[in-house]
């Protein structure tokens, strides 16, 4: 996807309530589903939590948020292209 969307180089951010994070272009593409929290209960990762696509994408060990089950998996990174 690319923010650009005409040729100059102004991005419209179709999120502009995220700019100038990631989210502010990539925000309609986010999927909570694979963005687990917390495995028991089920709890996900909103995109205003990783809107800047390094924040803390971390799964915890209960609701607590205080032990990482599993760390972040390094896999979006800002220059990826999107979350």
């Amino acid at each position: 996807m690319s923010c650009h969307t005409t040729n100059n180089e102004v991005v419209v951010w179709k999120s502009a309530a995220y700019k100038p994070d990631c989210a502010g272009c990539h925000a309609n593409a986010f999927k909570p589903e694979v963005h687990v929290k917390v495995s028991t209960p089920r709890v996900l990762y909103t995109a205003a939590e990783l809107r800047d696509c390094g924040g803390s994408c971390h799964e915890y060990t209960s609701s607590l948020f205080t032990t990482v089950k599993k760390p972040k998996t390094g896999h979006h990174r800002p220059t990826d292209g999107g979350f």
